[in-house]
């Protein structure tokens, strides 16, 4: 239901806002490579990460670092003619069902390498809060 109404929202406020000079966009991730989704680091179990990866046509999460780059296009002047869109940064897994990731080629089953500085703690990274 969440998912539906923030997509129902971005339409929706994009329609309102256009008067105002506002563009509204969502980026919409998938599984990303977190302390949440690390079977080492938070509640997955090596099944769950498995099942994650396999589910996931491009064969691995997303990485922080591509989720913020999708921002950062929507919010830049290279996006200036896109509003109430719902970027899916998902490596495919919206249009998919089944064990895809399991075909993926090597090229897309690799992360990019990134240039920001991921390095975390992973303390308190799976506690509710």
């Amino acid at each position: 239901g969440t998912k539906g109404y923030i997509h129902a929202v971005t339409r929706g406020l994009a329609n309102e806002q256009v008067a105002n000079g506002v563009r509204v966009n969502a980026v919409c991730p998938g599984p990303v490579d977190t302390a949440w989704t690390r079977k080492e680091h938070g509640p997955m179990t090596l099944k769950d990460e498995t099942m994650l990866k396999i589910s996931t046509p491009m064969g691995r999460r997303g990485t922080p670092e591509e989720m913020a780059d999708a921002a950062v296009f929507l919010a830049s002047d290279e996006a200036s003619y896109i509003t109430g869109h719902l970027l899916y940064v998902d490596g495919g897994m919206h249009s998919a069902y089944g064990p895809m990731g399991a075909m993926a080629d090597k090229s897309m089953s690799t992360p990019p390498e990134g240039d920001l500085d991921l390095k975390h703690s992973y303390e308190g990274a799976t506690e509710m809060r």
